[in-house]
């Protein structure tokens, strides 16, 4: 299958690369303006701002793919430009791959990736139909991404799947995230020879939804295979796990104790995002990898 990844500099998009081509799909990478080209001097990918419309066009002519993989996007927290990014990139870009892809003389299956977090918190794991709330500008701007492409999609003749990724951690994610930021703290703390590492995090209330990017890529493949156009699919694990069980796996992988200090304190029921991907595993998907694997290769990296 020839396959295009937008956004194949990210964490789960350079997963996604080797897992199409390990596949034996014919892979074509497509990254952010800012991506450094390879220092080795391989060839360098597409570098693409998915704002740019007329760059869009070019850029699916020349790919001519059966698949769009669909992972650019920007977390918008504080700045007007922040927000101003997120909202362009995930909405206008996800408008101008569409129309770009129906131009083609085939278009192609288009995978666009959004969240979990566009749902409402709640104590159960959450299916499809659960309510939509999105608190942040991120998940927003996902959310109205979701529903121009499937609104579109049908009426330019350009299938589209939905993939609502709930957190993924594995080897290779940036050290800002909140599981490779404990684990570089564990790490340290066990070749100093201490006993124990005392872990500082802004919030260890909540409880997520943990996957292995290696089974979530998995999943993108198979929903470009096998999933129905239009509807959204959750990729998540079904369970729920807080932030001082993350940091005590680190631990224990680690052969150290651990304390978690938080500026976050308890006030009634822990905040809960945990998915449900029963309709996912119905089109075949099961995880391979346990939590405790994945855990320990973050340490080991």
């Amino acid at each position: 299958m020839r396959a295009l990844v937008i956004g194949a500099d990210g964490f789960a998009g350079r997963w996604l690369v080797s897992h199409l081509r390990d596949s034996g799909d014919d892979v074509h990478l497509a990254v952010g303006p800012r991506f450094a080209d390879p220092p080795d001097g391989s060839p360098p990918p597409t570098k693409i701002d998915v704002r740019d419309a007329d760059a869009m066009v070019k850029l699916l002519d020349d790919a001519r793919p059966e698949a769009v993989y669909l992972l650019a996007g920007v977390s918008g927290r504080e700045t007007r430009e922040e927000v101003d990014a997120a909202i362009g990139v995930s909405v206008i870009g996800s408008m101008n791959t569409l129309l770009a892809s129906s131009r083609l003389p085939v278009p192609p299956r288009l995978l666009f990736v959004s969240t979990g977090y566009v749902y409402r918190a709640q104590p159960e794991p959450i299916t499809e139909d659960g309510e939509l709330a999105p608190a942040s500008v991120y998940a927003a701007a996902k959310l109205a991404a979701e529903r121009a492409l499937t609104t579109l999609g049908p009426a330019i003749g350009v299938e589209v799947v939905i993939a609502r990724a709930f957190n993924h951690i594995g080897p290779g994610q940036r050290d800002s995230f909140l599981v490779p930021t404990i684990a570089r703290q564990v790490a340290e703390a066990a070749r100093a020879g201490r006993e124990r590492a005392d872990i500082h995090v802004r919030d260890a209330t909540v409880v997520r939804d943990f996957s292995d990017v290696r089974d979530v890529v998995r999943a993108y493949r198979l929903l470009v295979e096998h999933g129905d156009a239009g509807r959204p699919y959750n990729v998540a694990s079904g369970h729920g796990v807080s932030v001082p069980e993350i940091a005590e796996g680190l631990a224990h992988a680690a052969g150290i104790s651990v304390g978690v200090a938080s500026d976050a304190q308890p006030a009634g029921e822990a905040e809960v995002l945990i998915g449900d991907a029963s309709r996912l595993r119905g089109l075949g998907w099961v995880p391979s990898h346990e939590l405790v694997e994945t855990l320990r290769d973050i340490l080991a990296q």
